[in-house]
């Protein structure tokens, strides 16, 4: 069995000679109304008046779980229990299909901190959410968004977990499949396809192109044509001007600023 929990759904996967499926089975036929029934998905609409009966099923199939997934958070089986405002699927698979569902973690740089933003795909499993709080126990953390992460990667301790996380290709029951903006390729050294390093070149060159700098000049040189541009594009400066310009001056002021990170990034791996 495998529980996977979205905003909308909780979806149970299971084989149809799964030694639960038939009780569990019988019990929905038994106590409830709203129910669809496909090829290999069965489905339970939410009724408020049936909600007793549904709380006792969570807890029914969250007892189950447990037996067959011996490593599971206890926050995970709670998200089960706490499900019954969601609509429910079973969905029967075919025994030799993986059951494994993915995880996708997105991680990004956060405004001009040294900061790496880890978002779960997951967004409702706090599970996910405690795993990398624990995995990160030792490094300084920041919540960003309720449900995401912060990782500040200006220590070794913490550059070395989260490269350890980009490696791992499982988190508890789920698969996991990650995805990066540039600034995290280029620190980390990732190169998930060939062209990576051609897409590595066309981004330094359009952020030395902002600055009016070149490759060629000392760091020195282009961070004084930095804080020359950043002084001028500062939204400070135009404070008493329409909104338009407001607007325009902010969004100029923050393109220099990550075209300035991704050069900082590149003058340290030269």
């Amino acid at each position: 069995m495998k529980v996977n929990i979205s905003s909308k759904w909780i979806l149970i996967s299971m084989t149809s000679d799964s030694q639960y499926f038939q009780m569990i089975d019988s019990f929905i036929n038994k106590s409830f109304s709203k129910i669809l029934k496909l090829s290999d998905t069965m489905i339970v609409f939410h009724n408020e008046n049936e909600l007793r009966k549904k709380k006792q099923l969570l807890f029914w199939i969250s007892s189950i779980y447990k037996k067959v997934n011996k490593n599971v958070f206890p926050s995970f089986l709670q998200s089960i229990i706490r499900a019954e405002n969601l609509h429910l699927k079973v969905k029967i698979v075919n025994f030799q299909k993986s059951l494994t569902p993915t995880l996708i973690l997105t991680m990004r740089k956060y405004a001009n901190e040294d900061l790496i933003v880890i978002k779960s795909s997951l967004v409702i499993n706090k599970t996910i959410t405690h795993f990398l709080r624990v995995f990160f126990k030792d490094s300084k953390t920041k919540n960003i968004d309720g449900y995401d992460i912060g990782v500040y990667s200006d220590t070794p301790e913490s550059i070395k977990k989260i490269k350890e996380l980009i490696l791992r290709k499982q988190i508890l029951q789920f698969k996991v499949n990650c995805k990066y903006d540039f600034y995290v390729k280029s620190f980390f050294n990732i190169n998930i396809k060939n062209d990576a390093p051609n897409k590595l070149n066309f981004e330094l060159q359009k952020s030395f192109l902002l600055l009016g700098a070149s490759k060629s000049e000392k760091f020195v040189i282009v961070k004084r044509k930095y804080l020359k541009l950043a002084k001028k594009y500062h939204p400070d400066s135009v404070f008493d001007k329409e909104d338009k310009v407001i607007e325009f001056h902010t969004k100029k002021f923050q393109e220099i600023q990550e075209a300035f990170s991704n050069i900082k990034l590149y003058f340290k791996t030269i």
